[in-house]
């Protein structure tokens, strides 16, 4: 059994050279398709954070064409899990961008919906059963359990997360129960390891659930080169999880040998983008969406003197983040709103205009803006009592102050 991998591509279907070297699902359609020459039964699957991510998602994300979802259909896809990511533009739009796969989405084994949400209970599963070459797979999908603290309450209404591994505790031995499968695949959308007080990883559900074969995941952008065996005293036969990192820089590919019904061979490995020419036809298929977005990136919205640099915004201040604090406050002061104290988030460490001078002005495009914030965001306004301030920086608040975020004293 084979199983060929993406995770949190992130809009990345026409070609470019982004990285420094070719990725986009322009290479890896090439990719998919020489691999399915040789075996035409190789499942593929996306572990999430597919449909948003730069301004080719987020153009095309309320179409009724998305060419995201028309891309996946071409290339056959047998499985996504729902990333965080997926919910990062509320319910409408996620029922109109993922209403368009001809394939089975996963996530609801930790997802509820009181019904208030929509979509969800109708389309999409805790699990399904695939057929392969006689086989039986069964391929289980986690979404990310703390999507309710990334996203705003009105993005999620009626939604309930439940934690990953407390969730795979029960659902495993269920799914083993019976007429149990020849494989469990788990499709996850939680990362790696535990990083940034996540309480649920891969890691954690390989060491303390036995009975996963393999788990394809993402949203921790894990370059997983070979894929990792994972063993401990709970699961001593191990779990091979194997990431294929972010931006469709990677094809990742599984395989999963048997003889008779004994599993005798799990191994897993990364294939670059850049080993592979741009498909001529999927390349087709994006020309006309490819020609909409150039139009669009294109737009001029201004021009600078200097180069915006962003290169050192997560750790230090920039003129790039500056900019983005600044462009906010003008927002919120047209609409009569002064604000305090601004925190702000989602700049890329990238740099635009370097050849920027007083005697030579480059002009700035809606493309630029995309490329020193790739993630869409909400201006937040929010009131907050000396005391609430000062219980958020003391860390004792279950507030999160993720957004752009704006305090000012009642």
């Amino acid at each position: 059994v084979t199983m060929l991998h993406t995770n949190d591509t992130h809009g990345r279907w026409p070609a470019d050279s982004y990285y420094g070297s070719p990725q986009g699902f322009e290479h890896l359609s090439s990719l998919i398709k020489a691999e399915r020459v040789h075996n035409p039964d190789a499942l593929l699957l996306d572990a999430g954070d597919t449909f948003q991510g730069n301004s080719f998602a987020y153009f095309f994300k309320d179409r009724l064409d998305n060419p995201i979802a028309g891309g996946m259909n071409l290339l056959g896809y047998d499985a996504m899990v729902v990333g965080n990511h997926e919910f990062n533009f509320g319910q409408t739009t996620f029922a109109t961008m993922l209403s368009q796969v001809a394939f089975p989405l996963l996530g609801t084994a930790n997802l509820d919906d009181d019904g208030s949400y929509g979509f969800v209970n109708d389309n999409i599963d805790d699990y399904i059963n695939v057929d392969v070459d006689g086989r039986k797979v069964t391929i289980f999908g986690l979404t990310n359990p703390r999507v309710y603290r990334y996203e705003l309450p009105t993005n999620i209404p009626g939604l309930t997360f439940y934690p990953a591994v407390d969730t795979a505790e029960v659902l495993v031995p269920e799914l083993l129960a019976g007429e149990s499968p020849d494989l469990l695949v788990g499709l996850t959308h939680v990362g790696f390891a535990p990083y940034g007080g996540e309480i649920d990883s891969d890691l954690l559900i390989a060491e303390q659930v036995p009975g996963i074969d393999v788990l394809v995941g993402g949203h921790s952008h894990t370059r997983l080169n070979p894929a990792t065996m994972v063993t401990s005293d709970l699961n001593p036969e191990g779990t091979l999880i194997a990431h294929a990192q972010k931006y469709a820089l990677y094809l990742g590919k599984v395989n999963v040998g048997f003889i008779g019904d004994e599993i005798v061979l799990r191994e897993g490995y990364l294939i670059p983008a850049g080993e592979a020419e741009v498909d001529p036809a999927l390349e087709a298929y994006l020309a006309p969406y490819v020609a909409e977005i150039d139009a669009y990136n294109a737009t001029e919205i201004g021009e600078t003197l200097v180069p915006i640099d962003a290169l050192e915004a997560y750790t230090e201040e920039t003129n790039g983040a500056n900019l983005q604090a600044d462009a906010a406050i003008f927002e919120l002061a047209q609409n009569g709103i002064t604000a305090d104290l601004h925190l702000s988030g989602a700049m890329s460490n990238k740099l635009v205009a370097p050849g920027a001078t007083a005697a030579d002005p480059v002009e700035l495009t809606k493309g630029d803006m995309f490329t020193l914030m790739p993630y869409e965001n909400s201006l937040v306004v929010i009131s907050m009592n000396g005391p609430q301030i000062k219980e958020v920086l003391e860390g004792r608040s279950l507030l999160l102050l993720r957004w752009n975020t704006f305090l000012f004293p009642r």
